[in-house]
């Protein structure tokens, strides 16, 4: 994944912002927790970029869906999902769509 998206997404991610009832995700898969947990959080990490990388408030994404994520209980994976559940949770950029939960 490189640091911006594709124009498409430059484009339409600010004009579904303007929508008060559209919440924007980033999309990060986990290979059922076989992706180095460096290389997820380097992909949240760009999501939370992307306002200051294209100089604009409007290209903010509200979340994170962790894709591809184990079924059942493990706990090397629980701690792996942990890990990326956090700093989705601890990221200024996501913070705040996360109080009281």
């Amino acid at each position: 994944m490189g640091s911006l998206p594709d124009q498409v997404y430059l484009n339409e991610i600010p004009k579904l912002r303007e929508y008060p009832n559209i919440r924007t995700l980033g999309y990060v898969a986990t290979h059922y927790a076989d992706k180095a947990i460096e290389d997820v959080l380097a992909e949240i990490d760009v999501y939370a970029k992307w306002p200051r990388v294209t100089n604009n408030t409007k290209m903010r994404v509200d979340g994170i869906f962790l894709d591809e994520t184990p079924s059942t209980y493990d706990a090397e994976e629980y701690a792996y999902l942990k890990t990326a559940s956090q700093a989705v949770r601890n990221g200024t950029t996501f913070k705040d769509r996360f109080i009281g939960m």
